[in-house]
């Protein structure tokens, strides 16, 4: 392909970029100072009347102008094109403006313009003129990640919005998720729009493809369609019937009717760009669309066919390229690959296309996939081969070798054996092992080259015995649960529980049990303050807890207004060595302290991160870095980030790296830890909160110990002893570097020494209660787990998700619900061992030891089979008493789950979560509405789990409510706070918004 040839002229010139933010000098300002009000006419016109004689104000009176405008031009000589405009400035700082075709930015530059024209628009507001946007709508095939890298190349930042969109197709609706990148930058918008980028809606413009582009060199096109064709390009496809041929290759895109003569023009202009590689145009073909626009206008589909000889496909397949959509480059790789060996070996000798491309999968990156050196072919039957590895020496579908590369845990290896022996023909004898810890390449490349033959039957054993168990025991009695209370009749609720499920909602209720039976105690404290040079500094007394208020009303009258006898200054250091590396249990409990993050919503970022090869294997329990990571590459690496460059720097002082490891132990994996790499794409939200809470962590467990003094002063009067206690920090150490994850809770102390006195200021006594022990979060319910040794690092926060989706419990500090604890009562009864974490602990126990080689995966599942038999046979005799039971807890709950505590503001009687069955949205209605006629209504979040919490707002005391997403944050919110600030309705008035035949269709939730 030709290289760019350099051009004495530019292809944007600053005159061209003034021109454009001239174009639409209607919508400008008419202030006088505004910076975008010139316009080279006008320019001109205010020299020739100059040159006339005529005064500044003359001139200004002539021309409409202002005084300023005129005296600027003329008497500080600012030439319209000379004038500051920071749009203009910013493409002359980073190099866009002039630009010419030998500069290499034009590439990216192409491929955002042929974006522009497939799936994306120039945007600009109605209202104010400067308010432009860039945007372009990926579908899930890709291409999302292309473009934001591309305007980063640029020097331009963009935001990423996951959109839904909506429509008709002969005659069917279809929802179709969307990925828009979006860059608010009027830079960007003058340079796309003097390029010839389209603005607004294409199927309703007559848009060409720039001259320039049909002129420009091979290179500047080639990336052009790359972006062009991904959007918009119909990949060739073959026929079930006709499995060896292939046939409707095409471009298609919809035109409004009356813009068909000017959809044909551009299909022309495309054909013409595609002979330039070597792909011939059978027919331009504009027929009535099947798309229905929402405006009523008839559209039509301009559709641009290819030639399907070899030369052609060949050309089409492997010369033209499409970058923004992986899947169709893939598919056309394969298409063109499927093709050659059909002409090499024959239609007979080749099998059908399908079955090929099925063993293939298309949804592989390309890259893993070495289709030159294929010799024969093989019928695979495989679902999912995206942790099969292939060689480039011997292709999997070729020469079927393969290795073995899931994840090196129990639930890897057991995935991908069984991948190996069911789906490759018993490979599970013959593969090899690779083993990693991050997705970079040099650690990819290392474990490729140190592949391992030793059989893992022991791991895999164990992870299948877990498996099997977790199945026994959860599918039975879960179904046996939930079919109880449906034979009675009155709703179907799922009820779930299993070796895991019922010991942690044991915890939970156990816990509630304890606050609902825990009376609170009085007892009195001792609150006394001093002041010394100024500061009022607090007072602890000697005894925490007094018993009686009569003592402590003696001790505020015998101290009060007393001169207290500095007796003694006591100091210490304290050593506070640097934290241990991530485990991922740690990591879940600081994302929950510091962010609020559940442990499974820090898992999927952990996840994302190390999928993206920015750090290490997430799913480990180890709290050990081994020194084979290369600790000074990683971080040379994470000091590519200015805020951390002089962290790495005071470290790389060091002679030796040495981290401050934990105790806990791993085989498979070593502790969390950044990889060094550099993003791929823009880190945004939760995933960027994380990866900084690692990258923090692994720095500050090199750095030294902190050396913190502790001092407390004693302070004494008649028989009575107060303490005044301070710390201070000698050396922050691991601090400076854990910042803002490490508090600094320093408190001086005041400059008193022995023999001093200092003179109480206020003393009195404080009545407290004891309190109940507090509620378990998803954090300290997974610490409660993991100190109880059930479940494992990967399923623990899948359980604590489990118990919100059942209903089981409520809130961020998990409150048990009724139903909750019948099902605990019931298991508790006729199953206590299903209950008891001892019973689950010993279970994990004996699959450790079939890890280990010292039991076998046949004995443990006889003797879990053992355990179980009398559990169901039990439960199957009182099947009638269980489900009667849970039925009238899980219709109570029904009605309570609906039903708030607050009454009615109008009224006075009961609010209920009533829903709209023509449009399903869900909102908050009185039942009063058959009563007494009542409408008021409230609206409610429309996506996530509703919880009704029972704390009230602060500030109206209406009932809180609580939405809660998979993988989000939990939103909790007043409805009626929500109403007003939106202006929806008024306290104590109805909500007109939602007619009264709406409320008519539902029955009173109570």
């Amino acid at each position: 392909m030709d290289s760019l040839h350099a051009k004495h002229e530019a292809l944007v010139t600053i005159e061209e970029l003034w021109s454009t933010l001239n174009s639409f000098r209607s919508k400008q300002s008419r202030h006088p100072h505004s910076k975008y009000r010139y316009d080279p006419g006008e320019y001109q016109e205010v020299c020739n009347l100059r040159r006339e004689k005529l005064t500044y104000p003359e001139i200004a009176t002539r021309t409409g102008l202002s005084l300023r405008t005129v005296r600027r031009w003329l008497g500080e000589g600012k030439q319209p094109f000379t004038v500051t405009n920071p749009a203009i400035e910013k493409l002359r700082d980073i190099g866009l403006a002039p630009l010419f075709m030998d500069d290499e930015r034009i590439l990216p530059l192409a491929r955002l313009l042929g974006a522009t024209f497939a799936d994306g628009c120039l945007s600009q507001s109605s209202d104010r003129w400067y308010s432009v946007c860039f945007i372009v709508s990926c579908e899930r095939s890709g291409g999302a990640d292309e473009v934001a890298r591309d305007l980063e190349k640029l020097g331009f930042r963009c935001s990423r919005h996951t959109v839904t969109r909506t429509g008709r197709i002969n005659g069917r609706s279809f929802v179709q998720e969307t990925e828009q990148v979006r860059c608010s930058s009027l830079a960007l918008w003058l340079l796309l729009k003097t390029l010839g980028a389209p603005s607004g809606s294409k199927t309703d413009m007559a848009f060409q493809i720039p001259a320039w582009i049909i002129q420009a060199p091979k290179r500047v096109q080639y990336e052009f369609l790359s972006t062009y064709l991904g959007g918009d390009m119909s990949v060739t496809r073959s026929s079930r019937a006709h499995p060896r041929s292939f046939n409707a290759c095409e471009v298609s895109f919809n035109k409004r009717e009356d813009l068909a003569d000017n959809g044909r023009t551009l299909a022309v202009q495309i054909a013409l760009i595609l002979t330039g590689f070597g792909v011939r145009t059978t027919r331009i073909q504009v027929s009535p669309s099947r798309v229905q626009r929402l405006d009523g206008r008839k559209s039509v589909t301009v559709r641009i066919a290819f030639s399907n000889s070899n030369a052609s496909m060949e050309n089409l397949l492997r010369k033209v390229p499409v970058q923004y959509c992986p899947r169709k480059r893939i598919r056309g790789d394969l298409v063109a690959q499927y093709t050659a060996l059909k002409m090499r070996l024959g239609s007979r000798r080749t099998i059908p296309f399908h079955d090929w491309a099925d063993s293939a999968k298309e949804g592989l990156d390309n890259t893993l996939l070495q289709w030159d050196r294929v010799e024969r072919l093989v019928s695979v039957d495989c679902d999912d081969v995206r942790d099969l590895t292939v060689d480039s020496a011997h292709t999997y579908v070729a020469n079927e070798f393969l290795t073995h590369n899931c994840d090196y845990d129990i639930e890897g290896s057991v995935i991908g054996n069984t991948i190996l022996q069911y789906a490759c023909n018993r490979a599970h004898t013959k593969a090899l092992r690779m083993k990693f810890s991050t997705m970079t390449e040099k650690e990819l490349r290392f474990g490729f080259q140190k592949l391992d033959s030793k059989p893992e039957i022991p791991l895999v054993d164990a992870g299948k015995c877990r498996h099997e168990l977790d199945w026994l025991y959860g599918i039975n009695l879960s179904r046996l649960l939930t079919e109880s209370a449906l034979r009675q009749g009155r709703g179907y609720a799922t009820l779930s529980t299993g070796r895991v499920q019922g010991p942690t909602l044991g915890f939970v209720v156990e816990r509630e049990e304890e606050i609902s039976y825990f009376v609170p105690s009085p007892f009195w404290t001792i609150d006394a303050t001093i002041a010394h040079n100024g500061k009022t500094h607090s007072l602890e007394y000697e005894i925490d807890k007094i018993a009686s208020q009569a003592e402590a009303k003696g001790i505020c009258d015998e101290c009060r207004g007393a001169l207290l006898d500095v007796k003694a200054v006591e100091s210490r250091e304290i050593h506070q060595y640097s934290p241990h590396p991530f485990d991922l249990s740690s990591l879940q409990s600081e994302a929950y302290r510091h962010f609020g993050y559940s442990p499974a919503r820090t898992l999927a970022f952990a996840e994302r991160l190390y999928l993206d090869a920015l750090i290490s294997y997430p799913r480990t329990s180890s709290q050990k870095l081994p020194p084979d990571i290369g600790y000074r590459e990683i971080l040379s690496g994470i000091a590519s980030y200015a805020e951390y460059r002089p962290l790495v720097a005071t470290l790389m002082t060091r002679g030796d790296l040495r981290p401050n490891n934990g105790p806990k132990d791993d085989p498979a994996h070593p502790a969390i830890f950044p990889t060094g790499e550099s993003p791929k794409r823009p880190l945004s939200g939760g995933e960027a909160k994380l990866y900084d809470l690692i990258s923090r962590r692994f720095m500050a467990t090199f750095a030294d110990a902190s050396l913190k003094t502790s001092s407390r002063i004693i302070l004494n009067h008649n028989n009575h002893r107060f303490l005044l206690s301070g710390s201070n920090f000698v050396t922050l150490g691991w601090f400076e570097f854990y910042r803002p994850y490490a508090f600094d809770d320093s408190r001086p102390l005041p400059d008193l020494r022995v023999g001093d006195k200092a003179t109480v200021q206020d003393i009195k006594s404080v009545e407290r209660f004891t309190q109940p022990p507090h509620r378990y979060n998803p954090s300290s319910l997974l610490k409660k787990m993991e100190d109880a040794n059930i479940g494992t690092k990967a399923t623990r926060a899948g359980i604590i998700d489990l118990l919100y989706a059942r209903g089981y419990v409520r809130e961020e500090r998990m409150r048990a619900s009724e139903l909750a604890d019948k099902v605990t009562d019931t298991l508790s009864t006729y199953c206590p061992l299903i209950i008891d974490p001892s019973f689950t602990a010993n279970l994990e126990n004996l699959m450790e030891e079939i890890q280990n080689g010292t039991a076998s995966r046949r004995g443990v599942l006889v003797e879990g089979l053992e355990h179980l038999r009398p559990i169901m046979l039990s439960l199957a005799e009182n099947e009638q008493e269980i489900g009667s039971q849970l039925s009238d807890v899980i219709v109570a709950q029904k009605v309570a789950d609906v039903t708030f505590d607050t009454p009615c503001p109008k009224c006075g009687l009961k609010l209920a979560v009533v829903r709209n069955r023509g449009t399903g949205k869900r909102f908050i209605g009185c039942n009063g509405k058959w009563q007494v006629g009542c409408n008021f209504t409230l609206p409610l979040p429309q996506f996530g789990n509703l919880t009704l919490l029972t704390r009230h707002c602060n500030g109206c005391g209406f009932q809180m409510v609580q939405a809660r997403s998979r993988g989000r944050r939990p939103l909790v919110s007043c409805p009626r706070c929500y109403a007003t600030k939106a202006g929806g309705t008024k306290l104590g008035f109805s909500m007109n918004r939602i007619p009264s035949e709406t409320l008519r269709e539902f029955p009173s939730a109570t």
